[in-house]
């Protein structure tokens, strides 16, 4: 798998400022959990 997959935490094929919200709010926020980027 790619290095860059693993930025993806939303699963959908980009990795851009949207990831970077969806895992602040996962860590400080008790957001919804990344996707699993290894089951792709």
């Amino acid at each position: 798998m790619p290095v860059t997959e693993v930025g993806d935490v939303t699963c959908d094929a980009n990795i851009n400022s949207t990831d970077i919200i969806y895992m602040v709010n996962y860590v400080f926020k008790g957001g919804a959990e990344p996707c699993d980027v290894c089951a792709l």
